[in-house]
């Protein structure tokens, strides 16, 4: 018998009510300033994440039918890791929209930074649904799987496809990276990260 310890659970779901979520979004993205990162990620996406508002970043704040099923999503990703969730406080830290043009993308990064400690998600609200418009790419946490010979054959990374009306979730601490979009069509994501406190 062989047991799998260490395992980083990364959890997705399709929503029912994509139709009504794209409107609240649409309605969002109008009135967003969205500008380019470079000076603030040091890649080319196109983002309304203002980093001197880190923490108040608040774009589900004006989504609160794609907030309750994110929050509905938390719920069930937490107790399929059998976690009581009554014994947590669960605060939505920041959300943000981004914009991948053609040729854009996202260097690896992790979301675990100043004040953020749980749950990071995205939710793809325009795709092209077949990984061309930049795959979401997870890195494995696990340094040590590089350099041994019994554990090499284990995946360095993880790929993604963004679909439309997806919702994924990881830990915040999990580095991950968006592909280049080859693509002419600009794919929309919505991103935010969740802070996990015990009450």
């Amino acid at each position: 018998m062989i047991e799998h310890f260490f395992s980083t659970p990364i959890f997705y779901r399709d929503l029912d009510n994509i139709d009504a979520i794209s409107k609240e979004i649409d309605s969002v993205l109008e009135k967003s300033d969205i500008h380019n990162a470079v000076d603030v990620w040091g890649d080319n996406v196109d983002t309304s994440f203002v980093y001197s508002k880190q923490g108040t970043n608040d774009v589900l704040n004006h989504c609160s039918i794609l907030k309750e099923s994110i929050h509905s999503a938390v719920d069930d990703y937490m107790q399929g890791l059998e976690l009581d969730i009554t014994k947590y406080n669960k605060h939505i830290f920041d959300s943000w929209l981004n914009v991948n043009h053609k040729y854009q993308f996202q260097h690896f990064h992790s979301h675990a930074f100043n004040g953020c400690d749980g749950i990071s998600g995205v939710y793809y609200h325009r795709s092209t649904n077949d990984g061309n418009d930049g795959m979401l790419v997870f890195k494995n946490p696990s340094h040590a799987n590089a350099v041994s010979n019994l554990l090499r054959a284990m995946p360095e990374r993880v790929y993604h496809k963004p679909i439309e009306g997806r919702l994924i979730l990881f830990p915040s601490f999990l580095e991950h990276a968006v592909n280049h979009n080859t693509t002419d069509t600009s794919r929309v994501s919505l991103s935010f990260n969740i802070n996990i406190e015990v009450k």
